[in-house]
């Protein structure tokens, strides 16, 4: 009976140890699951605040090639409605309400896009040179990708960047960024999916 006794405590020992041990497992994955949920809404916010400023700048090159042209009294109202909003886009830019500034941006360059400026209408477009960013964004690499010399896949490329390096975004032309690596001051051109 006391053999019984003494196996039964031990038992019940076991099992509130195993039982700690359960709970604090338990504990670290509901730990990571939340860093995990943290990340991804991280990462969605740093792929919003770059549409948004890539949306800025194209608004900002639509709106200045419109206002190198003449205008007459309705299209001036457009286009300082179009002004408008891509100053209050910035704002919320700068206030980190990036879906309210990538819609006022697109507000704004169809704005400016829809000021009808006779044959070289087609200038309004939104051009294929390269943009530059007012405010450069810090970003980093999800993957290994090489830094290219232009932005195309056929461009050389001069070096390869680590996954989970920073980079400073400068500027960008369609799908490619140009970046700046901080501790050498080097340009490069970098494809967009690759970077968050």
């Amino acid at each position: 009976m006391a053999e019984q006794k003494r196996l039964s405590k031990k038992l019940q020992q076991t099992l509130l140890t195993r039982h700690k041990e359960t709970d604090t497992c338990r504990q670290a994955n509901e730990k990571l699951i939340k860093e995990l949920s943290q990340s991804k809404a991280e990462l969605a916010t740093r792929g919003s605040k770059l549409e948004a400023a890539t949306l800025i700048a194209e608004a900002t090159a639509v709106i200045s090639t419109v206002e190198q042209k003449p205008l007459n009294k309705s299209q001036k109202i457009v286009r300082e409605r179009a002004l408008e909003n891509l100053k209050e886009s910035k704002q919320e830019l700068a206030n980190g309400n990036y879906e309210n500034a990538a819609y006022l941006s697109r507000e704004a360059m169809a704005q400016a896009k829809s000021i009808d400026i006779g044959e070289d209408s087609s200038t309004a477009d939104v051009p294929e040179k390269e943009i530059f960013f007012l405010t450069p964004l810090q970003m980093k690499l999800f993957t290994a990708g090489n830094l290219r010399k232009g932005p195309s896949i056929k461009a050389g490329v001069k070096k390869v960047l680590q996954e989970g390096r920073s980079v400073t975004v400068v500027g960008h032309k369609q799908d490619w960024v140009k970046v700046k690596l901080a501790e050498t001051d080097e340009t490069g051109w970098i494809h967009l999916s690759l970077l968050y």
